[in-house]
């Protein structure tokens, strides 16, 4: 329109300018001039549209718009960016969309011809036919790599598989040249000649017990023998002149002979410096009591009502309570001489023994005292001829055996086997047949190191015949029968047995010296009869008395004291030791003369 207008003033210029004349040209002139200086050539919008949010409520075309200018005015409306690739071009068969999306509004312009592909932020636009091109391009090109790679990945797995095959067959060739290797240095191991012969010294351990345990570490071709297993009985009974003195036995040390390869007797010898170890002791104190019961206790001393003495109870499986007569068997938490001196103050105590066994763990150990009544096995008549038996022995008395199984915890486990019998030999027609009345028990118990146990229960009588007569008058033949008495006396005594169990690591701990003085002074120092422990009660009087002297520093009271002491009990240890102590210190000479002069006081006293 303002093209128009331009041009109709131009014309109206021309015609004034003819008429008017050049002045009037020149006024038209500038005035055509002013007025086209604002039309300047600019394109003109040839669409139109209207949104509503991302919806488009009217897009506008101009009349016969091209494909490619629709695209740019898409691009335009929606801010995308829409690159036309390859022959765009066509023209549109519509000129305005209603309340379209983007989306929409492509498709409707695309049409069937052309396809749209999203790349990145662009939209790139192709002709159906190229596109379809492309693709196709593009899938060859995708299957053509994806065989290449599959080409490739055959080759990489053959190549794999050579590679393996080539290692195992390394290995194999490896292996069976290591097989080679190992069998010939077998070969070299097993050689005879390689063998040496050792032979081990045993202290501890018997040789017959070593040979079976280092069969382990010997090789096939490995012997180990054994030396003759030594005479381990003792005589009892019998007298020294029997014939036992070993003969030609072997005289050594048990030992173990090994022939084997280096290698297997350096294990033998690491297994032997382990086993052949010191075993542990056990120093049992062992105190046999006979106790006269009355009728207060005839079932036996009732151990809850000792004075000061306690025991542990026992928690029966079950419930119930223990039995506080009978066979009992109990651990002490006081020291022996106290039970000893509760025990006195409720009735009469007969110290029967109280020797200390010094035991080998899992060895055995036994204690005896009584009597051996003597009879024949039996006799046979022979033509009106008696032919005497082999003379036996009935034994009597109590026996206490033992056997210590030490633990690594501080507790012992003990198998305990007392008993006590009396006995009595009757005559009838064949000669004299023993009988035998005995009370014993067999037990395996488990004690704390330095604990005591207590094993009451072990009844018995004892007999005491006494005869009597009138001077002159019983002696008289015939009639002096009148004129004699006799009488039993029957006493029910119970035995109770007391072990004291020690655990000893080593020798040195058990007083080696000492173990061997006290056992020559006890030999030395043994008195003819069993005296009862009210005696035994004036003895610890005077040791006490000893000791209270020795510490107020008046060493003449305490040897008056200990003097004393040891004329009533010269196996009274403490007073020796004390004494010995007490020399030592006040008369060296005294001190080394002691011994001398304990055994010639026993002997007096036995003379």
């Amino acid at each position: 329109m303002r093209q128009d207008t331009s041009v109709t003033r131009s014309a109206i210029g021309l015609i004034l300018c003819l008429l008017i004349g050049p002045w009037a040209c020149l006024v038209v002139a500038q005035e055509t001039q002013q007025v086209a200086e604002p039309a300047q050539p600019q394109q003109a919008q040839t669409w139109h549209a209207r949104f509503n949010g991302s919806k488009a409520e009217l897009i506008v075309f101009e009349k016969n718009c091209t494909v490619t200018e629709a695209l740019r005015i898409l691009a335009a409306l929606y801010q995308k960016n829409i690159v036309p690739c390859g022959k765009v071009e066509g023209v549109l068969g519509f000129t305005r969309l209603m309340n379209v999306t983007f989306e929409e509004a492509l498709d409707a312009v695309l049409g069937i011809d052309y396809v749209a592909q999203q790349q990145g932020s662009l939209i790139k636009v192709y002709p159906r036919e190229e596109f379809k091109r492309i693709q196709e391009e593009a899938k060859k090109a995708q299957e053509e790599a994806k065989r290449a790679q599959e080409e490739e990945q055959r080759k990489q797995k053959l190549a794999q598989e050579e590679e393996i095959k080539r290692q195992k067959q390394a290995l194999e060739e490896a292996k069976k040249a290591q097989e080679e290797a190992e069998k010939r240095r077998q070969q070299e191991l097993l050689d005879p000649g390689r063998m040496v012969c050792k032979v081990f010294t045993l202290y501890y351990i018997s040789a017959a017990e070593a040979a079976g345990l280092v069969q382990s570490v010997l090789s096939p071709n490995g012997i180990a023998k054994a030396s003759a297993k030594a005479d381990t009985s003792l005589p009892t009974g019998q007298s020294i002149s029997g014939g036992a003195g070993g003969g030609d036995s072997f005289a050594f040390h048990d030992v173990l002979l090994v022939k084997d390869y280096p290698e297997n007797v350096a294990a033998v010898e690491a297994l032997l410096r382990q086993l052949d170890v010191r075993p542990k002791q056990v120093l049992v104190e062992a105190t046999i009591l006979a106790v006269r019961l009355n009728n207060g206790n005839e079932f036996g001393v009732r151990w809850d009502t000792l004075k000061g003495i306690s025991f542990p109870d026992a928690n029966l499986v079950g419930g119930g309570a223990l039995m506080q007569s009978g066979l009992k068997i109990g651990i002490c938490k006081a020291d022996v001489g106290v039970f000893i001196k509760a025990l006195e103050e409720i009735t009469d105590v007969t110290l029967l023994a109280n020797p200390k066994v010094l035991a080998t763990n899992k060895q055995l150990g036994q204690v005896y005292i009584g009597t051996k009544l003597g009879y024949r096995d039996q006799a046979t008549v022979s033509s009106g001829m008696a032919t005497a038996g082999e003379v036996k022995f009935l034994d009597t008395g109590t026996k206490l055996s033992f056997r210590p199984y030490i633990g690594n915890d501080g507790y012992i486990r003990m198998d305990i086997h007392p008993k006590d019998s009396t006995g009595d030999l009757q005559t009838d027609i064949y000669g004299k047949i023993p009988s035998e009345t005995a009370v014993e028990l067999a037990t395996n118990l488990l004690v704390k190191d330095g604990q005591t146990v207590v094993i009451g229960g072990l009844f018995r009588n004892k007999i005491t015949k006494s005869k009597g007569q009138v001077p002159i008058l019983g002696d008289l033949p015939i009639v002096g029968m009148a004129f004699k008495n006799s009488s039993d006396a029957i006493e029910r005594q119970e035995v109770i047995v007391l072990l004291t169990p020690h655990i000893l690591d080593e020798p040195d701990a058990a007083g080696g010296e000492r173990a061997m003085e006290d056992l020559d002074r006890r030999l030395s120092g043994a008195d003819r009869t069993l005296m009862p422990i009210t005696q035994g009660r004036i003895v610890k009087d005077y040791y006490t008395k000893a000791v209270q002297a020795y510490l107020a520093g008046d060493s003449q009271k305490a040897l008056k004291e200990l003097d004393a002491a040891l004329a009533l009990q010269p196996t009274y240890l403490d007073a020796i030791r004390l004494k010995e102590q007490i020399l030592s210190e006040s008369s060296p000479e005294e001190y080394q003369q002691l011994d001398r002069v304990m055994l010639d006081q026993v002997r007096k006293m036995q003379d």
